[in-house]
């Protein structure tokens, strides 16, 4: 089951991660100019307060309590995908996908695919966008299509 929320995060704290991040040096100095991927593991960079931010909503909207193991900032440039995969080699029961893509528009590419059962869902990472789904979900990252952004994602595994 996969269940998913706009408008997950206050405003502010948009800004926020994304100032944060890119003090950090996370995002390319210049949207087009980066080839490949990264990750860099959030709770190592900011004492957890992103992590926890995110978990303390994620608690709020679903009634139960999440314990994060781990929490990674991802982004993916032109031309980049992820194959099929479970989240399920970081030992959680559940994975949180946060998108912080402002100016993220349709058809840009980078869908999330998840396979549940005999059905393909596909889910725009449009920005504020937060999805939650089991860790032993089959899902991948199709190919992301726009040279002038960044697709990128906060990823948070946990156990209940």
């Amino acid at each position: 089951m996969i269940t998913g929320y706009d408008s997950f995060m206050p405003l502010d704290f948009c800004e926020e991660f994304l100032n944060f991040a890119s003090a950090s040096n996370w995002l390319p100095s210049k949207t087009g100019t980066q080839d490949g991927a990264f990750t860099y593991f959030i709770r190592d960079k900011d004492d957890g307060y992103f992590t926890k931010e995110i978990s303390r909503r994620v608690a709020e909207v679903t009634g139960s309590t999440v314990k994060p193991i781990v929490s990674n900032f991802n982004g993916l440039s032109a031309g980049m995908k992820v194959g099929w995969h479970t989240d399920s080699e970081f030992g959680s029961t559940q994975t949180v996908v946060w998108y912080p893509n402002f100016g993220w528009d349709e058809g840009m590419g980078g869908e999330l695919e998840i396979l549940d059962g005999d059905k393909l869902l596909r889910v725009e990472p449009s920005f504020n966008r937060c999805l939650i789904y089991g860790a032993d979900v089959i899902h991948r990252v199709n190919e992301h299509r726009n040279k002038q952004f960044m697709r990128l994602s906060v990823a948070i595994h946990f156990t209940n």
